[in-house]
């Protein structure tokens, strides 16, 4: 055999072995997203589990925070003014700065006559120049939700453009915090170490490296604010930044998200589009509770109509509260 054949057969080995890493992966993503977990009182359809595509509902958001959001308004002096008082600590400030501010952004973004309507976060994503996206909200808005969908939509190539052709790579941020207590590293060393830990036990980190050199990942990094200490969390911020930096430009995609509250202390560059998370419509909450319904058609045994609705309507909200 020629040294050229040679090489010839080890590219096609190494080309398969590829494709069967790529394969496992994804149905290691399906396996670990695929389904939501429901209360013990809950159905027990699937031993309490209902799965996430049969119940996931668009949700919706505006884009970049209100400008009248950042000047301060007579409350927010007023809390300047008796915090210095009490002597509070720039921290403490901080929070009770960001709770007005996350109150006056729901506000804001949920008023029907804002001059920036709630558009679907799908539809963003369907702008290819939206590559990185910043999405804050409240606890149960859906964001982890989201990201999961996203992950599982992108596993088996469907969702949006922009999605149905990456290959995702989620992590919790909290994740990474605890790893940068323990150690320095980087974000890119970090990712394919834990999807290899707790998602796929297959080496992901071949995988990983091509699907950014080629422009095909999808990083779904989610909880900036769950990164418990402020310094570490500064950390986390700087390297997100610098992984967007260095790989959003060959085509791939970073979504990032946090709580409103406690965002400011931290933030990724304003350059970056950042939505906010709105309230479910009355018809939105109606059709998640709908398609709790039908996929989990018997409930619990022994309860009227009305029981197994409310009892949907609370199963339904823990969907959001993830």
């Amino acid at each position: 055999m020629t040294d050229h054949g040679a090489v010839q057969m080890t590219d096609e080995a190494d080309r398969s072995a590829r494709v069967a890493v790529e394969r496992d992966y994804r149905s290691c993503i399906v396996n670990q997203f695929r389904w939501h977990s429901t209360s013990a009182a809950a159905s027990q359809v699937e031993r309490g589990r209902i799965a996430l595509d049969q119940v996931f509902v668009s949700l919706s958001a505006i884009r970049e925070q209100p400008r009248s959001s950042e000047v301060l308004g007579p409350e927010e002096r007023r809390i300047l003014r008796e915090a210095h008082m009490l002597g509070l600590s720039r921290n403490e400030i901080e929070m009770q700065l960001d709770a007005l501010r996350a109150q006056r952004l729901r506000d804001d973004a949920n008023r029907a006559d804002t001059s920036s309507a709630p558009t679907s976060v799908e539809e963003f994503l369907r702008q290819v120049h939206h590559a990185s996206i910043v999405l804050l909200g409240d606890p149960g808005s859906g964001k982890s939700t989201f990201l999961r969908h996203l992950a599982l939509c992108a596993a088996q190539q469907q969702g949006p453009p922009g999605v149905a052709n990456k290959l995702p790579f989620w992590m919790p941020l909290s994740a990474f915090g605890e790893a940068l207590r323990l150690q320095e590293t980087s974000l890119e060393d970090h990712l394919p170490i834990y999807a290899q830990q707790v998602i796929c036990p297959s080496n992901v980190a071949p995988l990983f490296r091509d699907a950014l050199q080629t422009g095909r990942a999808l990083m779904l990094l989610d909880g900036l604010d769950e990164v418990i200490h402020s310094d570490t969390r500064q950390k986390v911020a700087a390297q997100i930044n610098a992984m967007i930096q260095r790989w959003q430009g060959l085509g791939n995609r970073f979504l990032v998200t946090s709580r409103i509250v406690g965002y400011r202390e931290v933030q990724l560059p304003p350059s970056l589009p950042h939505l906010i998370l709105v309230d479910l419509s009355d018809s939105a909450m109606a059709e998640l509770v709908n398609k709790w319904c039908l996929a989990d058609p018997s409930g619990p045994e022994h309860v009227t109509d009305a029981e197994r609705l409310l009892l949907a309507k609370r199963e339904a909200r823990t969907l959001l509260d993830e």
